[in-house]
């Protein structure tokens, strides 16, 4: 009987760990898509620091990151995000318009300029932006 009540107490603890796992990056970042979509910024950014934690490479994430940051007014960490996106892999023409508004929110017009210079061409959607700044 004893060795019946110990295997079931492992099996027990066993479920109750696997419910207590935090959620996977995926359903994270999904999470913080809804939320940024719904104007929750700071609800995406709580999702996106916890996916961060376990995939700090993970591109998509900072990308997404850097946008909350500046819908959130903060320039200074978005251009930080934004940076570490492409570090990890993020496609350069995605990062270019958010990373051109963080320089601009904080008044670096000089690092907005080298930027716009030896950054990607932008987009079809993204030129009018993009002078826009660049004639600021």
């Amino acid at each position: 009987m004893s060795r019946c009540l110990r295997r079931l107490s492992i099996q027990v603890c066993i479920v109750l760990l696997a419910a207590c796992s935090s959620p996977s990056p995926a359903k994270l970042l999904a999470d913080a898509q809804t939320a940024y979509a719904a104007g929750k910024m700071r609800t995406a950014e709580i999702h996106l620091k916890n996916l961060l934690q376990q995939e700090p490479n993970n591109a998509a994430a900072r990308l997404l990151l850097g946008e909350v940051s500046l819908a959130e007014h903060n320039a200074a960490a978005a251009e930080e995000s934004l940076k570490k996106a492409l570090e990890a892999g993020a496609d350069p023409t995605a990062v270019q318009l958010p990373l051109l508004r963080a320089f601009g929110m904080q008044g670096k017009f000089d690092e907005l300029l080298a930027q716009i210079q030896s950054g990607p061409a932008p987009r079809d959607n993204q030129r009018v932006p993009v002078l826009e700044l660049k004639g600021a």
